[in-house]
């Protein structure tokens, strides 16, 4: 397994190498807006639309783009696929193996329910796909044995062919009842030594700490102990996240200088709470990043931490020591 154990005892996945590294652009590409479940939880799929840059474009030509923003920018690149479900759009493997050749570093989030995953374990290089973040949607899997024998299956071939795969777990207020259970049959239907990474519930909304349903203080006292025992992936800076650090205005943040979000369409924005895009398209070839970490505009966000990996100042903003923000890639300035 490619990751890593903080001073502070948090494990950090084989991206926190690359959010960690000046160097390096962090790219979130939300390949596509549909999927094979339904999950009630999901902010993220829709069956309205099939086509984007994937659905027009060959994947060499893709590929290139990529490229060329990597020349123009001077950066390295970690391409984070999502959706949707990634794995189902056109030639995904060729895709992500050709992203690969071009030197590139991919990770997959996936609800391994697809046949490509099986493809995926057979055809790609675990030294350029570097992390699988495998969902396990137990509203889903728990009904359908078929899909839920597939899940375990795909992820048993790709921990067999030494990929980096981590079961993720969105802990649902209403799923914390009866977690400790929950997490003792996952560990018996993982291979051993398993990672279990638990994501805190992402409503979509945000607010302030005085709405008890607004992201990301949706949870009671209670329920944040039954977090804490078993978060053990990025606890600190989901914890950070979930006790108010999601207030980012006016806080300098690297995303559109060393993160960006791509839609399905390979149009460039700051970040995903951002209505507006940064601009630039990536099949145009015309993505400008920020020249620096400027402040963020939102008021309150309703994304994962992205802005507490890359923003300056950090442990000013949410009142921690300089040394404590190990996932801040300005901790040792």
């Amino acid at each position: 397994m490619n990751i890593y154990t903080l001073s502070n005892g948090d494990i950090q996945l084989p991206d926190y190498k690359y959010r960690m590294d000046k160097d390096f652009l962090t790219i979130n590409w939300i390949i596509n807006k549909y999927c094979n479940l339904r999950c009630s939880y999901c902010v993220g799929w829709n069956n309205a639309s099939r086509e984007g840059v994937v659905d027009r474009h060959h994947y060499k030509d893709i590929a290139d783009a990529f490229l060329h923003l990597k020349q123009s920018t001077g950066k390295g690149l970690y391409i984070a696929f999502t959706g949707g479900e990634p794995s189902l759009v056109p030639n995904f493997i060729e895709l992500i193996n050709t992203l690969g050749k071009y030197g590139f570093f991919i990770g997959v989030q996936t609800n391994l329910c697809t046949k490509v995953i099986k493809e995926v374990a057979y055809y790609t290089d675990p030294e350029k796909l570097i992390q699988i973040e495998a969902a396990y949607h137990y509203e889903t899997l728990d009904k359908n044995k078929k899909l839920q024998d597939m899940y375990f299956g795909n992820f048993s071939l790709l921990s067999e062919k030494e990929f980096t795969v981590v079961l993720k777990i969105v802990a649902t207020p209403k799923e914390l009842k009866n977690f400790e259970k929950r997490v003792e049959w996952l560990r018996r239907k993982l291979p051993e030594n398993s990672i279990i990474f638990v994501q805190p519930y992402i409503t979509g909304l945000a607010g302030t700490k005085d709405n008890p349903r607004s992201y990301p203080y949706i949870y009671t006292d209670e329920e944040k102990k039954i977090l804490s025992k078993f978060m053990k992936v990025r606890k600190k800076e989901l914890f950070d996240f979930i006790h108010g650090a999601g207030w980012f205005k006016g806080m300098r943040c690297g995303a559109g200088e060393s993160y960006l979000v791509l839609d399905e369409k390979g149009n460039a924005r700051r970040c995903a709470s951002l209505p507006h895009p940064l601009g630039g398209n990536l099949m145009k070839r015309n993505i400008r990043l920020l020249p620096e970490p400027t402040a963020c505009p939102v008021e309150y966000c309703a994304c994962p931490p992205w802005a507490l990996w890359f923003g300056a100042n950090v442990w000013e903003y949410i009142g921690n020591k300089r040394d404590e923000c190990l996932y801040c890639r300005y901790h040792k300035e």
